[in-house]
């Protein structure tokens, strides 16, 4: 369990549950395009992906590919990823956690993320970038994980074992 109170204020800012939540919630609209109701691992590599700018960067300039494609084109992405998932999986419980309680995300009975409605944040985690940047990079990647498929399929092909 996170100690808010040990926590830099910086950090509490960037992870703040509901900014996390309304991460996924945008990861679930862009797979409910493609494919319907997200799988909820699909959350776990989301969040690291869109949180750090060196992804996020390279992911909204390329809405217009496909998963593979980049990549084949950013490999340095999938370096870090497994440490960057590990260490943000207990924001991203208290995320979708924080989106369950505020019924902004829902469970199928499948146990897949569907989304309810918008959750309100107060402002983007840091200053210098719009909160719109985050959102549209976890658009985009919620629809390349659903042209994927199998959730399984989007772990591989980031080099991570589900």
């Amino acid at each position: 369990m996170i100690n808010w109170n040990r926590e830099p204020v910086a950090t509490r800012h960037q992870f703040n549950p509901a900014f996390i939540a309304e991460l996924v919630r945008h990861t679930c609209v862009g797979h409910g395009k493609a494919a319907g109701a997200m799988p909820f691992a699909l959350a776990f590599l989301a969040v690291p992906l869109v949180m750090y700018p060196d992804s996020r960067g390279t992911i909204n300039g390329a809405s217009d590919t496909q998963l593979h494609t980049w990549i084949t084109k950013h490999p340095a992405a999938r370096i870090s990823l497994a440490p960057r998932v590990r260490a943000l999986v207990p924001y991203v419980r208290l995320g979708v956690a924080f989106g369950l309680t505020q019924r902004a995300l829902s469970l199928d009975e499948r146990g897949q993320l569907i989304v309810v409605r918008r959750v309100k944040t107060r402002g983007a985690p840091t200053p210098a970038i719009e909160a719109s940047d985050y959102m549209k990079g976890a658009r985009t990647l919620g629809r390349w994980f659903g042209r994927v498929g199998e959730p399984s399929n989007v772990f591989l092909m980031l080099g991570l074992t589900p």
